[in-house]
């Protein structure tokens, strides 16, 4: 079968359009994913969704996000792709992007020397990354309130009475802040290019009286659950393997 160069994939993965909902996900239950330990991290920013991301650095400062959770695990090691590229290009006086249009048969062959190290790769896309705003309509709520009186009472002494009264709150209709944030993870082998963990989940929170929605908080939290089951797929696989 022809093989199938990780350079150009990654690349097409990487800047393609993607489509996603709220969550969805693959996990391939028959990959053993028990010997994985050296990863190969690219995080970037799709043409067409470029105009949803409003942190023109988030590609820069996400990875940090995503290689502190992997380190949970002291058996994987991150590496990201820009620096195997500056490798190469020091290595072999070359540069390594430029080749690809001269001689790309050639600049695959070389790459994959390079690749042929590691287990696996993980392309993070960021397909959304901003705050916004959206109309709320008026809305009223009630509570409880009580009152307290001090009555006579007909012997003369003094009591206590408290009252319950239902109050009603109404809020105005306007506009309320909100933050998002939207990635899509596809963790594959770099031998066979088969998908092992792939995930796109978008999550939206609104501003509340006590709290400004971020996005950085809610790709953290995003980050932090892939990062999470895919590290219990690693250890559930190791197990398997050990039995």
């Amino acid at each position: 079968m022809k093989r199938i160069y990780f350079f150009t994939l990654a690349l097409v993965i990487l800047f393609t359009s993607v489509a996603f909902a709220e969550k969805s996900e693959y996990k391939n239950d028959k990959y053993n994913a028990s010997h994985i330990k050296n990863i190969i991290l690219l995080c970037g920013v799709p043409s067409s969704t470029s105009s949803y991301v409003y942190d023109p650095y988030i590609s820069m400062t996400f990875p940090d996000v995503i290689v502190k959770e992997l380190s949970e695990d002291r058996n994987i090691k991150i590496t990201m792709f820009a620096d195997i590229v500056k490798k190469v290009n020091q290595e072999n006086n070359c540069d390594i992007m430029a080749a690809y249009d001269a001689d790309p048969a050639g600049a695959n062959k070389l790459m994959q020397k390079y690749i042929d190290k590691y287990d696996a790769y993980l392309v993070v896309n960021i397909l959304q990354y901003g705050t916004g705003s959206q109309y709320r309509p008026e809305f009223a709520y009630n509570t409880t309130q009580y009152s307290t009186s001090t009555v006579t009472t007909s012997t003369g002494e003094f009591a206590t009475i408290t009252t319950p009264q239902t109050v009603t709150h109404t809020i105005p209709a306007g506009l309320t802040s909100n933050a998002t944030a939207a990635f899509e993870f596809n963790l594959r082998d770099t031998k066979t290019n088969e998908t092992i963990f792939a995930r796109t989940e978008s999550r939206t929170r609104e501003s509340d009286l006590f709290s400004t929605a971020d996005p950085k908080d809610i790709a953290k939290r995003i980050s932090d659950n892939y990062v999470h089951d895919l590290l219990d797929k690693i250890h559930n696989d190791l197990k398997v393997s050990t039995k």
